[in-house]
């Protein structure tokens, strides 16, 4: 053995050297964001409306493969591909696994929510014993940053800025912005596994993305009671931007309406208020990869927010091959359901 080592001893250490070089590069992470394309899921399998009619349920939210701080092979793949976007990892982001899957569920958890309230809403227009009761909680925080005030955690759900009640979403921005108060600090009363904390938080020194607060919220709706009743199962996947398509399912449920007319249809979008306490489709991240997952999965329409998504997206549905798939901007809940009456 010792002879046909040393014999092909050069042989070897060709033939090894690339083995461990590759396998190097499948362990050692780096400081870099991978979005690549994903699937798409049935809404009904995570909402549920009672005696609702699944033949009407051809509703998918797209999901993408989002992994951070990522390998050095995944890192070449993702340079190699255009279906994939490979982005520096920012020097502020600081969430550990964890804390990842936490924001997460959070994220979900409030699209579902706000997805009811939208579709429960609009449906009750039609048939008025359709209802849904629901109390504003306040602004649920879903992730910090290092410029974060340490005081403040992801769940953390604010209450209250300076004495005034945030009795609508965007009040947290507005009373926490320089346009009001130049003060380097504000009080804060929030709500930490269900106790009342009062906390003098430090805004941000550094110029960051997240604006005076330093934080991403989102805000906290607790559902009361809602006729017909729903069930929620546990989703598979994470984050908010299945909001529009979630609320179009429960809607086709609750109206009992063959909206999708045998079509597979997909979307991205969360579902939010605006300045103005108005529900709009939100941005979100990955519209690019989602139209490919999504145009990969046969979908015959996917809406996607209107603007810089749309513009991202378009960017994607270009690249297509022959495809029969209807690219569709929106700005509102209202314009996704325009687009279904437009098919009669």
């Amino acid at each position: 053995m010792k002879k046909l080592i040393s014999d092909y001893r050069k042989l070897i250490i060709i033939l090894i050297v690339p083995y461990i070089a590759i396998i190097s590069m499948g362990l050692v992470t780096i400081d870099y964001n991978l979005v690549a394309p994903g699937g798409i899921n049935p809404v009904t399998d995570v909402i549920e409306i009672e005696n609702g009619n699944e033949i009407y349920q051809n509703f998918n939210t797209v999901y993408v493969y989002a992994p951070s701080k990522i390998t050095v092979l995944e890192y070449l793949i993702g340079k190699v591909d255009r279906n994939f976007s490979v982005s520096k990892t920012s020097p502020y982001y600081i969430a550990s696994f964890s804390e990842e899957r936490e924001a997460g569920k959070i994220q979900k958890d409030t699209s579902i929510t706000n997805s009811l309230i939208v579709a429960y809403e609009e449906a009750r227009r039609r048939d008025a014993n359709i209802e849904i009761k629901y109390t504003y909680q306040g602004q649920i925080i879903d992730m910090v940053y290092s410029y974060t005030d340490p005081q403040l955690r992801i769940g953390d759900i604010i209450i209250e800025v300076d004495d005034q009640p945030i009795n609508y979403p965007y009040l947290l921005t507005q009373l926490t912005s320089t346009h009001v108060s130049d003060a380097p600090t504000y009080k804060a009363k929030i709500v930490r596994d269900n106790k009342e904390l009062f906390l003098t938080i430090t805004k941000p020194k550094t110029k960051n993305d997240h604006g005076i607060p330093g934080f991403t919220h989102y805000e906290l709706y607790e559902i009361i009671d809602a006729n017909p009743s729903y069930n929620i199962e546990k989703s598979r996947t994470t984050g908010p931007s299945g909001g529009l398509m979630q609320a179009l399912s429960i809607y086709a449920n609750l109206i009992n309406k063959d909206l999708a007319k045998g079509m597979v249809v997909c979307g991205t979008g969360t579902l939010e208020k605006n300045d103005k306490d108005e529900w709009i489709v939100g941005q979100i991240g990955g519209a690019y990869q989602k139209v490919i997952a999504a145009y990969r999965a046969g979908a015959d329409v996917f809406f996607v927010p209107d603007g810089k998504n749309y513009e991202e997206a378009l960017k994607a549905y270009q690249t297509l091959k022959n495809p029969k798939m209807d690219l569709v901007p929106v700005k509102t809940f209202g314009d996704a359901l325009a687009y279904f009456e437009g098919k009669k």
